[in-house]
């Protein structure tokens, strides 16, 4: 159940990545500049200079970037959980499968270009 737990967590905060940066191209940024400010601040790995104050100074992608950093907390937290759980005990070879179809599932969902194209014109 934890290798469940860690491909889900881990594709949906690449989905969370994804949804972030069409969020905050819609607020004006460009998608490659939006996809690199949700990621840092996804990861917490900080901001360059000169594009921080892109998000700092916009209420609206300071919010989404805030949003980004709890969902990174939590999906840390999620990871070191599933880690720990992994490492406690092996569950059947089964699981492994099931997680990993799942997980395959959810991020070809979440990284499909007509979906996302969808979305983008949905705003």
């Amino acid at each position: 159940m934890s290798v469940f737990i860690l491909l889900f967590t881990i594709v949906i905060l690449a989905v969370i990545i994804e949804v972030a940066a069409i969020a905050l191209k819609v607020t004006g940024l460009d998608m490659e500049q939006a996809r690199f400010q949700a990621l840092s601040a996804i990861t917490s790995t900080g901001f360059t200079t000169s594009e921080a104050e892109l998000i700092v100074n916009h209420p609206v992608r300071r919010r989404i970037s805030m949003w980004l950093m709890v969902f990174g907390y939590v999906g840390l937290a999620f990871i070191i959980t599933s880690l720990v759980g992994f490492f406690g005990n092996q569950p059947p070879p089964s699981h492994y499968i099931i997680a990993a179809i799942l997980a395959v599932v959810v991020y070809r969902l979440g990284t499909d270009r007509w979906l996302i194209g969808l979305i983008d014109k949905a705003h």
